[in-house]
């Protein structure tokens, strides 16, 4: 069974369909769960049960789990109670 790309109609001047453009953020700004943990001065096991219960921003790729500094900063930041 075939499947169809459907793709936008736009193309550059030699006919090539243009790569989307994606932000990539700063490596340094994405950390692994133990570099958050160190981050937000807690241990990895309650990173993790806290992350699935209060919705802390994360992202799981396969076993690993991915958080970005400026979203941490921005939930603690939430509720006006955390002085940066």
């Amino acid at each position: 069974m075939a499947f169809k790309h459907s793709t936008p109609g736009r193309r550059t001047s030699d006919g090539r369909t243009p790569k989307l453009e994606t932000r990539n953020p700063d490596d340094s700004e994405v950390m692994s769960l133990d570099e958050a943990a160190e981050f937000l001065k807690c241990c990895t096991a309650t990173l993790k049960r806290r992350a699935k219960l209060l919705h802390i921003p994360h992202k799981r790729i396969g076993s690993l789990w991915r958080f970005y500094r400026p979203a941490l900063v921005a939930w603690m930041e939430e509720d006006g109670n955390f002085a940066a």
